[in-house]
């Protein structure tokens, strides 16, 4: 996007559970401030999906009407804020420094940069799906291991209170002994493997 209009820098922005966040930047020194999506500004890249000129916005506030820049954002040489929409969804949006040299910011540019942000904001997307698929798929391998290990730990008990509620009756038994002593030594052997299992996350 910078290079489109020969920007000097630019920062991105991206929704993170109704806050969009700063994620980094390139060239850039400028506020890295948190915009709630309920902020002006959000509501104005979403509903209006128009290329925010911040030299214009300054001097001609009328033609961004509803539109509130955070104060931050006015105070860097910042120069252009663009939308990143999938369909009519707010990914993000990217905040441009000015240009090398000064620049009109006409309706091919705007319409330039919306293009290009929807690219983005296309690729995000696909980003987004593909570590929410792995998170889903990361999960469901926990649930079934969750799974596993409860049941094993099921039986490991039962063998457990079974010699418990023998004890009294067999204590003196040689044979329950010995069979007593294999037991736990079995269920130490298969809890330390469960462990090893939980640890490799397998």
């Amino acid at each position: 996007l910078a290079n489109l209009v020969d920007s000097t820098g630019a920062a991105l922005w991206m929704n993170e559970s109704g806050i969009y966040a700063f994620q980094g930047g390139v060239d850039y020194d400028g506020p890295t401030l948190e915009v709630a999506s309920s902020h002006e500004l959000v509501t104005y890249l979403r509903n209006k999906q128009w290329v925010i000129d911040l030299t214009e916005y300054q001097v001609e506030p009328q033609h961004y009407p509803g539109l509130t820049v955070p104060p931050d954002m006015l105070k860097r040489n910042l120069w252009l804020i663009v939308p990143l929409l999938l369909r009519d969804d707010l990914v993000g949006f990217v905040v441009l420094r000015n240009a090398l040299a000064p620049a009109p910011v006409n309706w091919e540019v705007r319409d330039l940069l919306k293009t290009a942000g929807r690219q983005i904001a296309s690729y995000l997307g696909v980003q987004q799906a593909t570590e929410q698929l792995v998170q889903a798929q990361q999960f469901d391998s926990f649930n079934r291991l969750s799974a596993f290990v409860v049941h094993d730990l099921k039986n490991l008990v039962s063998q457990l209170t079974l010699l418990t509620e023998n004890a009294d009756k067999h204590r003196h038994n040689p044979q329950f002994q010995a069979d007593m002593v294999l037991t736990v030594q079995n269920v130490l052997e298969r809890m330390q493997g469960l462990l090893l299992q939980l640890r490799a996350g397998t």
